[in-house]
């Protein structure tokens, strides 16, 4: 599953293919992924930004804001053929290319949001920080209440957003910390910095 490094990565790659461009039409080949409701929405409008929260990518359109969940094995791609792939489960046209919704297991997921509610309503509603920008003290507090493991927790969206598996079990390798310790055993280290002296 893209964690919130690779999803940075697909953002930046979406801010240069389609950001200023409008969407001339959506094509569904998956019904269960986006209801034709949706894809009207969509047409018409264009992609003024790309930005991200977490795991989720957000186009922000005219009147709404489409977010995007990628899951197991999502990605978006431009093709350089008239071909369609199995995969391709929703395809944006644009005046001079196409942008692809690529996605083999079908977990991907699309939500559009009046602007008003993009924040304030689910899913992105449930998320905490990002780690650079989550405060170290109030996350400290948080985890050192709870009697659940560590890794847990670091894999909870709600404490903190972005991290999965992979890079919650790096973490807790770097940190020399028992991936099934309990969060109200970690305790907090405060180093002193360094002061370097001239001899």
């Amino acid at each position: 599953m893209p964690e919130l490094p690779e999803v940075v990565t697909v953002k930046n790659f979406l801010k240069t293919a389609v950001e200023g461009r409008k969407i001339e039409k959506v094509q569904v080949n998956y019904s269960k992924m986006m209801s034709a409701l949706l894809k009207e929405s969509l047409t018409g409008q264009y992609i003024h930004e790309v930005s991200s929260k977490g795991k989720y990518i957000i186009f922000h359109l005219d009147n709404f804001d489409l977010i995007s969940h990628l899951r197991m094995e999502g990605k978006y791609y431009i093709p350089k053929s008239e071909e369609i792939n199995k995969h391709d489960h929703v395809i944006f046209y644009f005046k001079d290319f196409q942008l692809r919704y690529n996605d083999a297991r079908k977990f991907g997921t699309f939500d559009l949001k009046y602007k008003k509610d993009t924040y304030t309503t689910k899913p992105l509603s449930l998320l905490a920080d990002e780690p650079f920008g989550i405060d170290p003290n109030t996350f400290y507090q948080v985890i050192h209440k709870s009697s659940r493991k560590i890794k847990t927790l670091l894999l909870d969206q709600t404490i903190i957003a972005g991290i999965g598996n992979i890079y919650a079990n790096e973490i807790l390798f770097l940190s020399k910390i028992n991936p099934h310790r309990m969060g109200n055993q970690i305790k907090k280290v405060v180093k002193s910095p360094r002061i370097r002296t001239k001899n």
